[in-house]
């Protein structure tokens, strides 16, 4: 991926387009961006993992629970407003990233179990997401909830995602959008397939229909 994304910033050098590559070629190759290519090129990667893959996920996993509870989307149709909270209610219940890795700095003890330092654990915010301990009924789709934005969907602290403005955006837009123009929209006839990859809770297909 480094390599493909370092000749895509030096194609960009010779031939400049309108889009987000041609901004980060760097100036130390005559582009305008105050970065090293290895700064441009993990930002590149950034932006294709953090600030696609994940964006796509939430929204394939709201339109699957929009297709399971064809009565909240009506609700949204019939009132744009409450599409914020719902997106929220999609971040709890289908986390698009799962979990991450992370090292215990110190010896800690979490639900009675001892966790030694230097433990390597996986953080699963999808799990946390539906703690009956924090959210009431947890496994229910509920856009009316007042706890939503408790969910860990975007992280926690210092690792809390820098792109989750720009993600309720782009998912308010793209709802908004697909609600407006897809009248009966429903589950296509082929079934759908979840990615298999554990970090991440996607789709490799979700297949949908509408009324022309």
């Amino acid at each position: 991926m480094q390599r493909y994304f370092q000749a895509q910033i030096e194609a960009r050098r010779a031939e400049p387009r309108e889009d987000l590559l041609s901004l980060l070629v760097p100036e130390e190759i005559g582009g305008s961006a105050a970065l090293s290519m290895q700064e441009a090129v993990c930002n590149a990667m950034d932006l294709l993992a953090a600030g696609h893959e994940t964006t796509t996920a939430l929204l394939a996993s709201g339109i699957d629970l929009l297709l399971a509870h064809p009565e909240v989307a009506e609700a949204l149709r019939g009132d744009p407003s409450l599409i914020p909270g719902a997106i929220d209610e999609m971040l709890r219940c289908e986390s698009p990233v799962r979990g991450f890795f992370r090292a215990v700095t110190a010896d800690a003890e979490v639900a009675g179990v001892r966790i030694p330092k230097g433990a390597r654990v996986y953080l699963l915010y999808a799990s946390g997401n539906r703690d009956e301990a924090e959210f009431a009924d947890g496994e229910r789709f509920d856009i009316h909830r007042r706890d939503t934005g408790k969910h860990l969907a975007f992280g926690k602290g210092i690792h809390f995602c820098v792109g989750s403005l720009l993600a309720r955006t782009e998912a308010k837009i793209a709802l908004e959008e697909l609600l407006e123009r897809l009248p009966g929209l429903r589950r296509g006839k082929d079934p759908a397939r979840r990615s298999p990859f554990i970090l991440m809770r996607a789709f490799d297909s979700l297949p949908i229909a509408w009324d022309a």
